[in-house]
């Protein structure tokens, strides 16, 4: 981050979910996105747990909602790092307006099922609410996405 006259610079990304599909081999990725839902942690095994998250935009096919589900992974017991991020998740989902973050180092990849995605903070995955236009964007758009059922998504 950089200071510029008093303000914090905060990175962008302007990836949408629809650029996702464009992965043809295992990489990281920033994308910025609506926050649609998240589940129950679950454990893994003793020393981790997982949770995933459903995030959603404007890029879907026919002007469909595009969404993308992904594995952020966590050690038990968790980290300072993690339990932030956690923090962020839990007051995001109960908020009753919707937020949009920027999504940093997420590892997608295609299969031969389609594609999956996943998080771990040991690999560098953060996230922040996110600035700029596309967040203007997706913040004015956030109800009517949201209003679409799963089944008339765009869905990677």
């Amino acid at each position: 981050m950089q200071v510029k006259q008093g303000e914090t610079v905060q990175p962008c990304p302007s990836m949408s979910i629809k650029d996702c599909k464009k992965l043809q081999q295992s990489q990281r990725f920033d994308v910025t996105a609506l926050l649609d839902a998240l589940s129950e942690v679950r454990s893994v095994n003793a020393t981790r747990q997982v949770i995933t998250l459903t995030i959603i935009d404007d890029s879907g096919d026919d002007d469909k909602p595009g969404q993308l589900k992904f594995a952020f992974y966590m050690n038990v017991p968790l980290s300072k790092e993690d339990t932030a991020t956690m923090d962020i998740l839990r007051e995001a989902k109960a908020s009753k307006i919707k937020q949009v973050f920027s999504f940093f180092a997420l590892q997608g990849k295609k299969t031969d099922k389609g594609y999956s995605f996943e998080a771990d903070s040991k690999k560098g995955f953060f996230l922040m609410k996110a600035v700029g236009s596309r967040a203007e964007r997706l913040t004015q758009v956030a109800e009517s996405l949201q209003a679409v059922p799963e089944e008339m998504r765009d869905v990677l």
